[in-house]
């Protein structure tokens, strides 16, 4: 390629290949008023560090599109489980807390698992009432990690098997930059997780859009889910602050601060959600506003 008379740098114009004009895009296309949306640009984080994901762009907002959705959906109420904090509680085996290493309830790869307390009484639960609940478990780990819990809990023989089980695959990530924090480290309006950690310095921020359920085509999800009859229990409101209409949030199990088995099985919380899953009936963002969840007292 010849370098252009007016002097500009060979590099201006890379070689790349040549689009017949019978394929290229007709006159149309280019008018502005007629050009289609460009995708939206979310920082992502995936393995390889931060990028930018184009993500589809949506219609209407949820809560305008939950009014019209109404039709077709399933009569059940979907009960979107977070598995850490929620349910079990999970560490690396080499770096395990001596309660969790010593009593584990699981070994599941190179994590030690323990079930949080009275968490049999919520499984019979969602077997005797599996005409009116189904199950799934979303959680911000990894999903092959996911999968070996969840058969644990969930065995696929049991009356009680979820109808799909996804990890952080399924999740947006958003990159908070340390120099977007505030003077005591923190951005503004970002709540921090049970562990402490910082957003954009000890982890990204972990969210879950709703509408990946809602408009998801898996068997099981397909048409069946929206606004009036899902509820997300997970002990981070950051995850969900996008829905709070549709969030639950119990208080956040971490097993390693407990030294003793008495102290353990003084945890009531998933008794207390079990007995507010009871009385769940009707749209479930009208219950979850008229009778807010309240933490029990330990």
């Amino acid at each position: 390629m010849q370098r252009p008379p007016w002097g500009f740098p060979r590099f201006c114009f890379p070689r790349g290949p040549q689009v017949p004009f019978s394929r290229r895009p007709s006159p149309s296309y280019y008018h502005p008023y007629r050009r289609p949306a460009p995708p939206l640009q979310i920082s992502t984080y995936n393995r390889r560090g931060f990028s930018q994901v184009p993500v589809r762009r949506m219609s209407l907002p949820a809560r305008e599109r939950g009014a019209d959705a109404g039709a077709g959906l399933s009569e059940k109420i979907l009960l979107v489980f977070d598995l850490d904090g929620v349910l079990v509680d999970r560490e690396m085996s080499r770096h395990a807390h001596p309660f969790l290493k010593d009593s584990p309830s699981l070994e599941a790869g190179p994590f030690v698992v323990k079930f949080r307390p009275h968490l049999g009484r919520l499984q019979a639960f969602l077997a005797a009432h599996s005409a009116r609940f189904e199950v799934m478990v979303w959680s911000s780990a990894r999903a092959a990690n996911v999968a070996r819990v969840v058969a644990a809990l969930f065995p696929p023989s049991g009356q009680c098997t979820p109808v799909a089980v996804w990890g952080r695959e399924m999740c947006t990530q958003y990159w908070l930059p340390p120099q977007a924090a505030g003077e005591d480290g923190l951005s503004e309006g970002v709540v921090l997780n049970n562990r402490g950690a910082r957003p954009g310095v000890d982890y990204a921020l972990t969210k879950k859009d709703l509408r990946r359920i809602w408009e998801s085509k898996e068997p099981g999800l397909a048409g069946r889910w929206g606004p009036s009859n899902t509820i997300l229990i997970d002990d981070d409101p950051e995850k969900c602050s996008e829905f709070p209409g549709n969030a639950l949030h119990p208080r956040s199990f971490d097993a390693t601060k407990f030294s003793t088995l008495r102290e353990y099985l003084r945890d009531p919380e998933l008794l207390a959600l079990t007995g507010y899953l009871d009385g769940l009936t009707g749209d479930v963002q009208a219950y979850l506003r008229d009778n807010p969840y309240t933490e029990p007292d330990q």
